[in-house]
């Protein structure tokens, strides 16, 4: 059943497609004396000469690159801040952080501040005073647009 279905409309669209007396546009421009297919007159002589492309120049952001910044330990009952900031002639456009040796069974650290720093770096800010908190490591990385 689904292949005679498959047969029938594709005779149907093949029929509709045919190329019959009932064209929808002409087959020659000859009759249509300067006229473009959607009615417009072009001048004689060929058409009108167009100027050569040229590429635009470039404009905003080419090329991302990723800064980091020092490690930074971390110990149990204090607070760290520290930030990745990007060189002149880039914009601070994101970043992140990344942990390291932390321990599984311990308590996260609560995060007070992760975000651009308002001169041109990203900064993180770290309390480990929650109980159950022990000694970890991390570094924070800056993306700069430029």
């Amino acid at each position: 059943m689904r292949n005679r279905l498959f047969l029938l409309t594709a005779a149907v669209v093949l029929s509709a497609c045919a190329d019959d007396q009932h064209a929808t546009a002409p087959a020659s421009h000859s009759g249509l004396s300067g006229r473009s297919a959607s009615g417009d007159v072009a001048p004689s002589g060929g058409g009108i000469k167009l100027p050569d492309a040229k590429p635009a120049a470039q404009v905003g952001f080419t090329k991302i690159t990723r800064v980091t910044s020092a490690q930074c330990n971390v110990v149990i009952g204090e607070n760290s801040s520290n930030t990745a900031t990007c060189s002149a002639g880039t914009t601070a456009i994101g970043g992140n952080y990344n942990i390291s040796l932390f321990v599984s069974s311990a308590s996260f650290p609560w995060f007070r501040f992760a975000g651009l720093d308002g001169q041109n770096g990203w900064s993180v800010t770290i309390w480990n005073e929650q109980a159950g908190a022990r000694e970890f490591s991390y570094y924070v990385t800056a993306y700069c647009a430029s």
